[in-house]
């Protein structure tokens, strides 16, 4: 683990992001939709634009489900975990990172498993939070960079 000098524990609750469920219902209505306009056997029209909603449906369960990530917490000393289901894993934060004023998007690797992605908006925590978020991801990435140029 990189050595920074952050002093305070990071800490946030995901809630439901209204603006990611909006968007991941719009593309499958969407996909519904064009399903039910294209130039083929109305079967395969109507099975298609119901795999599209039942997909659409799984996408958004799988987001706000019980085995989702629904918090994640920073200590200086022992690094990343994230909450799922109602246990605390210690995870490894892979490398890049997505970063943006609205968005941020991180994968976890804990040792003998697969990584676990999470997509936090905006809206998902307060505004305070968010930027705190984002901060120490921009400055945990220049770190490693500037690390792997040193090396």
């Amino acid at each position: 683990m990189l050595k920074m000098g952050f002093t305070s524990r990071l800490r946030l609750e995901l809630q439901a992001s209204r603006n990611l469920q909006t968007v991941t219902l719009g593309c499958y209505g969407l996909a519904t939709v064009t399903w039910l306009i294209t130039p083929a056997p109305w079967e395969v029209r109507i099975l298609m634009a119901i795999l599209a909603l039942i997909a659409g449906y799984v996408s958004i369960y799988l987001q706000n489900g019980p085995a989702s990530i629904k918090a994640l917490d920073f200590h200086p000393e022992s690094g990343w975990c994230y909450l799922s289901g109602d246990v605390w894993y210690e995870a490894g934060l892979c490398f890049p990172v997505f970063v943006t004023y609205w968005m941020v998007i991180l994968r976890f690797r804990k040792p003998g498993s697969l990584p676990r992605s999470v997509v936090i908006l905006s809206d998902s925590v307060n505004r305070t939070e968010f930027r705190l978020l984002r901060v120490r991801l921009l400055q945990l990435a220049h770190a490693k960079a500037s690390h792997r140029k040193a090396v």
